[in-house]
């Protein structure tokens, strides 16, 4: 174990309480677990979620048709200065 701590640039103490740590995770993932894909909660998709993409959708619309308007506003302004 000497060797192996020198190996790692580690105390043998830091080698054991790694050593300790990665056989305790080893026997943990060894425990049983229940199969499948964990249950959807009705919290993760609230019924709320169509109308919200409803009312984002109006809301990039309304906000593409002012750039829209503020640049032929910006265009004019720049023409009428330069004519």
């Amino acid at each position: 174990m000497t060797e192996a701590a020198a190996q790692l640039g580690v105390s043998r103490k830091t080698y054991y309480e790694w050593e300790k740590r990665a056989l305790n995770a080893m026997v943990s993932a060894l425990q049983d677990r229940t199969g499948g894909r964990p249950a959807t909660r009705p919290e993760a998709l609230p019924e709320t979620l169509p109308q919200q993409t409803r009312e984002l959708q109006e809301q990039v619309q309304v906000l593409e048709q002012t750039l829209v308007i503020r640049q032929q506003l910006a265009e004019l302004e720049w023409s009428k200065k330069n004519s």
